[in-house]
């Protein structure tokens, strides 16, 4: 600021925009946290902030990986970065199945973590569990029907995503929870599996990872009657399918879906587009 010409710094109060500056770069420096999935990085830079900052704070009470997955996949796909995507997408698949669990209350099925409310193991206690959710999960789990627990050996599900999703469904039955709402979610996640088990594939050819290779091998796999191409998503309805699942887990749960799922506010990008416009905000005032 000091280097600007005297004439000109007559004509501003210098000291209001250099805060309104460092406001808008401290909020930048927030969405960069949560962009790189730095959640405690995030609340330390609001805990330390003036209180100018505090209306962001709720972007990190209410915070869901998923969610942030989901709109790293919508910023990647505008940026035709494909390889991204599909990392991204791959980790909004298992981050979705994990959240139905914990919400769906299948916490108390795993043994104690050192931080209450995420698992990081998934170690199974089957003392815990209903007969109706076990008789579900070692139908779908040949592993798990064999273990034998009396050799003190812990049973991880942290690998197994399928299991989990079983689990869920289970969990949503068991409960009595929204069927419909749940078979919407179920078929968005089996369309959705293609494109998580076809990623390294696409990563390591020749041609490497492009909506074009996308396509090219959606249709030849197709021609292979390959099951799981057959009820894949469409490469352009990727984002589409994706954004149904949201709004089915928010239905199902009775939840409001936040702007960047709702379907009425396009273009939107969950927390981003909030940060940029409070930042803007700042820089015109």
């Amino acid at each position: 600021m000091n280097l600007l010409p005297t004439e000109v710094r007559s004509l501003v109060n210098l000291s209001e925009l250099e805060t309104s500056s460092n406001w808008a770069i401290t909020g930048l420096k927030v969405g960069l946290c949560l962009f790189n999935f730095d959640r405690q990085g995030a609340e330390t830079i609001l805990g330390k902030s003036s209180p100018e900052l505090s209306s962001l704070s709720h972007l990190t009470k209410t915070y869901q990986s998923w969610l942030n997955l989901y709109a790293h996949c919508q910023i990647y796909w505008q940026l035709n970065q494909v390889a991204n995507f599909l990392w991204c997408l791959s980790s909004f698949w298992e981050d979705v199945v994990n959240y139905l669990v914990i919400a769906l209350g299948g916490e108390q099925y795993f043994l104690r973590e050192a931080t209450p409310g995420i698992l990081e193991n998934w170690n199974l206690d089957p003392s815990k569990i209903e007969p109706d959710i076990w008789k579900v999960l070692i139908k779908h789990d040949t592993q798990l029907k064999n273990w034998d627990f009396s050799k003190g050996k812990n049973f991880s599900l942290n690998m197994k995503r399928f299991t989990k999703r079983y689990l869920a469904e289970a969990l949503v039955r068991h409960n009595q929870g929204n069927i419909h709402e749940w078979e919407k979610s179920e078929t968005a996640l089996k369309q959705l599996n293609y494109w998580v088990e076809k990623r390294n594939d696409l990563i390591h050819r020749i041609k490497g990872a492009s909506q074009e290779t996308m396509h090219e091998m959606l249709a030849i796999d197709r021609k292979l009657n390959l099951k799981e191409a057959k009820i894949a998503s469409e490469v352009d309805l990727i984002l589409e399918t994706m954004q149904t699942l949201c709004l089915s887990l928010f239905c199902l749960f009775n939840q409001q879906p936040f702007s960047g799922i709702d379907p009425n506010f396009n273009g939107l990008y969950y927390l981003y587009s909030k940060i940029v416009d409070w930042v803007n905000q700042q820089l015109n005032e």
